[in-house]
């Protein structure tokens, strides 16, 4: 028979991933698992369309709001629409109501049996963030986090911190490649170099950043979905290799012809560009044969 002990120590193990998911009904695919295992501090999972990555990221969160008791976890979309149709209905659809101990809907926010909670949260435009000034969360969430700006980021990563002592603050990231963030995010996690536009480049560490890769053949519930495929085939190459094949480098000196809300109504996306400066420090841009330019209202370098 086992000792006191030996019983004492055996509820005090913490249990494995697959244990703890069991009753959530989520069993994570290799490439999802390889995302929750990774130690680094701030993670990218996903580069395709269909690997799973909005929900490895809500059952991070959830994962993250359950290693200590009374701590906050934040998950985010730059859009409210987007947020709700996404992260909120994978909550709603997905965890069983007898896991948690209420869910507010004015405040987008999941109070767990621990006394942790799970915010529900958006960023429509660049300084929405300041919301969250004074918070604190131990885990951070961004879901397509190509379609936030570096100074975005960077101030939520002020606010990734956690007052136990033992807690591993962490953020992460799931996206396609595209949309405005695409060239900071390529460059902090595939590149592993500081991002165009940071004050501090100097302060970069590349041991702070894992990408794990996942593509619809990762994702055992679409990779022999022939329907889908074809359908992703179908998408102008750009955008085919970026959500079919997880290109990086499909949009390197390319117009994207990816538009979103982010500050202006339809905002067109140019990659980044290298040019040296005049001998007065400017630069000229110059349209050239642009349908419509005259609906263009501002430009905006970064």
């Amino acid at each position: 028979m086992r000792s006191t002990t030996e019983k004492s120590k055996a509820r005090r193990r913490a249990p494995t991933l697959e244990e703890f998911f069991k009753p959530y009904g989520y069993e994570p695919f290799p490439r999802q698992k390889e995302f929750h295992t990774s130690p680094a501090k701030y993670r990218l999972f996903g580069g395709a369309a269909g690997p799973g990555k909005t929900k490895a990221l809500l059952y991070e969160a959830i994962l993250q709001a359950h290693k200590h008791p009374g701590v906050d976890t934040l998950l985010m979309r730059r859009t409210y629409p987007e947020l709700e149709a996404s992260l909120i209905t994978y909550f709603r659809r997905d965890v069983p109501r007898e896991l948690y101990e209420k869910y507010n809907e004015a405040k987008h926010t999941v109070s767990w049996l621990n006394g942790s909670t799970t915010r529900f949260a958006y960023c429509d435009s660049e300084n929405d963030v300041y919301r969250y000034q004074g918070a604190e969360y131990l885990f951070i969430g961004v879901d397509e986090l190509t379609h936030f700006t570096l100074k975005q980021w960077q101030f939520l990563t002020s606010r990734n911190r956690c007052r136990i002592r033992g807690a591993h603050p962490s953020m992460a990231g799931a996206t396609n490649p595209g949309n405005i963030g695409h060239a900071w995010v390529k460059a902090l996690w595939i590149d592993k170099a500081p991002a165009p536009g940071m004050e501090r480049p100097d302060q970069y560490d590349p041991a702070d950043y894992a990408f794990i890769r996942a593509t619809l053949a990762d994702n055992p519930l679409y990779k022999d979905d022939a329907q889908y495929h074809k359908t992703l085939r179908q998408l102008p190459e750009a955008l085919r290799r970026a959500f079919l094949d997880g290109e990086w480098d499909v949009y390197a000196g390319q117009y994207f012809d990816i538009f979103a809300a982010a500050g202006a109504k339809n905002k067109a996306v140019i990659e980044q560009f290298t040019e040296n400066a005049s001998s007065t420090g400017g630069y000229v841009i110059t349209f050239t044969s642009v349908v419509n330019n005259s609906l263009v209202s501002g430009i905006e370098i970064q």
